[in-house]
């Protein structure tokens, strides 16, 4: 009898072991998972948001800093941030043109459950040209097996503060 229990046990133990793996695999990257992050807030003409996705990639208290003028930064909660992407869309009438922001660079540090994620970008809006580019700082920890924002820190490139060697390609 007690050899029964044991061998379930460790059919039970070796199972667990595996899913975890698996469920772990699946999980992807951090770099993976920032890339999903831009895509998510790209979109094309009459094609909205998934407001709940890109929610769901932070965490409930995650800070969202961005660089608002040489002088000055806005600090968001998720929150407030999805809302100030929402006037801008409004405000700029990009429904109907659509946005993309791609990456130009990406540079990802991992250790443990927590990641470090640099990304130069590039956003763009349909029919307008510009050469502007970002830096954003993104840390993320793994918990219950996905990787979620913590924070994003931003900065804009400039003549004096140019784009880090770390990033250009």
């Amino acid at each position: 009898m007690k050899l029964k229990h044991i061998s379930l046990i460790l059919s039970v133990s070796i199972l667990s072991i595996g899913a975890t793996a698996q469920s772990n695999k699946s999980l992807g990257s951090p770099e993976n998972f920032v890339k999903n992050l831009y895509a998510a807030i790209s979109f094309k003409p009459g094609v909205p948001i998934d407001w709940d996705n890109v929610e769901g990639m932070f965490l409930d208290e995650a800070v969202i800093t961005l660089r608002a003028s040489k002088e000055k930064v806005s600090v968001f909660t998720v929150g407030q941030w999805v809302q100030d992407f929402k006037d801008f869309i409004v405000g700029r009438e990009l429904e109907n043109i659509g946005f993309n922001e791609s990456i130009a660079g990406i540079k990802a540090f991992e250790f443990g459950d927590m990641a470090h994620v640099l990304v130069l970008y590039e956003p763009r809006i349909p029919g307008i040209d510009s050469d502007r580019q970002g830096v954003d700082s993104i840390h993320l920890i793994r918990q219950e097996g996905r990787w979620k924002i913590v924070s994003i820190l931003n900065e804009l490139p400039t003549a004096e503060r140019p784009v880090p060697d770390i990033l250009k390609n």
